[in-house]
């Protein structure tokens, strides 16, 4: 058996001196390796806009096995100030590094060995009857979920009530939020949530279904409500609010025979059709066809993903070639590592608004 290659992420702060302590400790050890360093971690993401660069998923790729030290991670708004000056500005968003390297290699499970050794200063230990200390011997192994629960993205599908309430009734929602003048959503948010946001915001709504939204939703009281309150579904139609032009596309591609709001291009192309007549009658009264095209999937080969569950409608290329909306808007493509955000087709600027984008507008409300 040859000599095993492995490849060794020092990333960020402690991280270096971790990984050079692991190493010592396993050639201590007898275990013969050699090592091979890859980029990761906070200086790359300040050159390159890419904390995780394709490089070194390659090398990962290519040896199966890596040692991985430590990283860092800030807020995206303090990420994006630490860019280079050449970067800022084009779109990049910052996620973790390591949650990119779960997603990307389906990391599903954390093994955690935890064991007591005796005088270790570290164990645990606790107080016991008349002030003694105890210190209980421990062997257990604990298996954690790295990219479901809370790093599925998804951390409050069923809040308990008094969580609900208390989002409901918090004054920093609309302290960061109170100036705006509309909301839209893209899809694939729960009802209960809309409903917060709208009821907190009081501005007027808009929204589209995405592939994991249901046709109805169950209240507490039992009553099964179609749409979420205060809100309009924009699928299809067009809509006239505040000035502005808008329009909705709801759903992903096709990808399970019996999916719900999942179409094929030659559906989608259906769809986009029926808003044709309702984009010309725009034109005839307000001398524009479209303001915002806002739907859940991206469009075809922007923004869009090589698993098919991701690909992109190219009846949103022709809608944008013909009707020249400002803005597309669109949910569906997670982020978890640099990828663009925001990239401009020809008179349209196109947007994937996970997790949330604040878009400020100027327009001629005639």
């Amino acid at each position: 058996m040859g000599r095993k290659k492995i490849v060794a992420l020092p990333g960020d702060g402690i991280g270096s001196i971790v990984l050079n302590e692991t190493i010592r400790i396993l050639d201590a050890a007898g275990f013969d390796a050699e090592y091979i360093y890859g980029d990761i971690g906070w200086e790359f993401w300040i050159r390159e806009g890419n904390p995780l660069p394709e490089r070194t998923i390659k090398l990962l790729e290519k040896h199966k096995i890596g040692l991985f030290g430590a990283i860092t991670s800030k807020p995206k708004e303090e990420a994006a100030e630490e860019l280079s000056p050449e970067l800022q500005g084009k779109g990049y968003v910052y996620s973790s590094p390591i949650v990119g390297l779960r997603q990307h290699f389906n990391l599903d499970v954390c093994i955690r060995p935890c064991r007591t050794y005796p005088g270790n200063p570290l164990n645990f230990i606790r107080r016991g009857p008349e002030g003694s200390i105890e210190e209980p011997e421990i062997d257990v192994v604990i298996f954690r979920q790295n990219t479901e629960g809370l790093y599925g993205g998804v951390e409050w599908s069923d809040p308990p009530d008094i969580v609900y309430e208390a989002f409901m009734s918090h004054p920093k929602f609309r302290q960061n939020f109170g100036n705006v003048d509309l909301v839209l959503s893209c899809g694939d948010l729960p009802f209960y949530y809309l409903e917060f946001i709208v009821s907190s915001l009081n501005v007027p709504a808009y929204f589209v279904y995405g592939n994991h939204d249901l046709n109805a939703a169950q209240c507490v009281d039992g009553k099964l409500i179609t749409h979420p309150p205060g809100w309009v579904n924009l699928d299809n139609k067009t809509a006239r609010d505040r000035g502005l032009l808008l329009a909705g596309l709801e759903g992903s591609i096709r990808y399970r025979p019996d999916g719900v709001h999942q179409y094929t291009q030659n559906e989608m192309n259906w769809k986009a059709l029926k808003l044709v007549p309702q984009l010309l009658a725009n034109r005839l009264q307000h001398g524009r066809y479209l303001d915002i095209l806002i739907a859940h999937s991206p469009a075809f080969g922007i923004h869009d993903g090589p698993d098919w569950p991701h690909v992109g409608f190219k009846a949103f290329l022709w809608l944008m070639d013909w009707f020249k909306p400002r803005y597309l808007l669109h949910g569906h493509k997670h982020v978890y590592g640099p990828q663009p955000t925001q990239t401009v087709y020809k008179e349209t600027t196109v947007i994937n608004v996970y997790p949330y984008k604040v878009v400020d507008l100027t327009w001629d409300p005639a």
